[in-house]
């Protein structure tokens, strides 16, 4: 009895969990999914990625601002990296230099690009292919940090090795406490948000995109049928030209017949145009046997 109790328990506390994790993702990511797997469909990043980046900087609350910083939007990038990410990968989705980045799907794709771009240099700088979590970091403190911090000693204190980034960003570099992380600290607290945050997202995020992959091949598809149908009517069309033409082509052949006949024969001098039920039967034939 006391197992099957324990067992009850278990089971309501897995659903009050599961119901509260629904909770806390149904504002921001569902009002924003959509934009998230298109940008992920058109760079080409994994979207689990994308949502879990999105979802540890803003949220998904594209209009968000920080209080200590100029970072802004989505993926909360400040005025001076927005404006070089931008300058560099823009062109590739027509955005222009004045592009806001509170555009969520502009600021989407850059994140996408900026992820990307981090990634490339955190594999060529540790000669090895980057966690997501070392990922993130290079998002928050630049990739040439990271790369430092993967040469520092575990007992280091990242306030101390980070002070200016440390006045902005004291959750990030500071425990509850107020004592500062050390270089394990701060790596271990960042992976385990990102590795929450994209257990969280994985299989929602992933329904997102198969709803869109159906949605894009449905539009597709439309968009084939609505061509192929005025590739169609526009061979219909030319078809009935011809045979307008080949109709009055048989006209004036078989009107030249009868004029022949009946000016050899003298019994009238202007001819008769030809029955009209003739002109059919016969132009009928004629592009029958064509």
């Amino acid at each position: 009895m006391k197992t099957k109790l324990m067992y009850m328990v278990y089971i309501l506390t897995c659903l009050l969990l599961s119901n509260s994790a629904s909770a806390k993702i149904a504002v921001g990511w569902h009002s924003h999914s959509e934009l998230i797997a298109k940008a992920s469909d058109v760079t080409g990043l994994d979207i689990t990625v994308l949502a879990t980046v999105a979802a540890l900087e803003s949220s998904f609350r594209s209009t968000v601002k920080s209080d200590d910083s100029s970072a802004a939007g989505l993926f909360q990038f400040t005025d001076r990296t927005w404006r070089v990410t931008l300058a560099q990968y823009g062109h590739l989705y027509n955005l222009n230099k004045n592009t806001s980045k509170y555009d969520p799907y502009a600021n989407a794709l850059m994140g996408a690009e900026y992820l990307k771009e981090n990634s490339r240099i955190l594999t060529k700088r540790l000669h090895r292919e980057p966690v997501l979590a070392e990922i993130y970091m290079a998002h928050l403190i630049a990739p040439r940090r990271v790369v430092q911090l993967d040469h520092q000693a575990n007992g280091a204190y990242v306030s101390l090795l980070y002070p200016r980034l440390a006045v902005y960003n004291r959750a990030l570099f500071y425990k509850r406490d107020g004592n500062s992380r050390t270089v394990y600290e701060f790596k271990h607290y960042i992976g385990r948000k990102v590795d929450r945050a994209y257990h969280t997202y994985f299989d929602i995020s992933n329904e997102a995109m198969n709803a869109f992959i159906t949605n894009r091949n449905k539009e597709l598809y439309m968009v084939y049928v609505t061509k192929l149908q005025e590739k169609m009517a526009e061979r219909n069309r030319k078809r009935n030209r011809e045979l307008g033409l080949d109709v009055l082509t048989i006209t004036a052949s078989l009107s030249d017949k009868y004029a022949a006949k009946y000016t050899t024969s003298g019994k009238l001098p202007i001819p008769p145009a030809p029955p009209a039920t003739v002109i059919v039967r016969y132009a009928t034939r004629e592009l029958m046997t064509a």
